[in-house]
């Protein structure tokens, strides 16, 4: 790196405060991933970054168990 790191960053309260919910929605996304049993793993994945036409796998624990 050829520049140099500032030593202190100011963050505003409302960035802040949109910053801790988007860690916030990441972190329910990833429980809600785990704990689900009625879809698709891969379908579930896909959706949250926004591909909402894919197909079941039929590989995944999920679909294995719906078999």
């Amino acid at each position: 790196m050829t520049n140099e790191r500032e030593a202190e960053i100011y963050l505003s309260p409302a960035i802040y405060e949109e910053r801790q919910q988007r860690y916030v929605q990441k972190l329910q996304a990833m429980i809600e991933y785990a704990d689900q049993t009625q879809f698709c793993r891969e379908q579930v994945l896909l959706a949250y970054f926004g591909e909402t036409d894919a197909v079941a796998c039929g590989h995944c624990d999920v679909c294995r168990v719906l078999q």
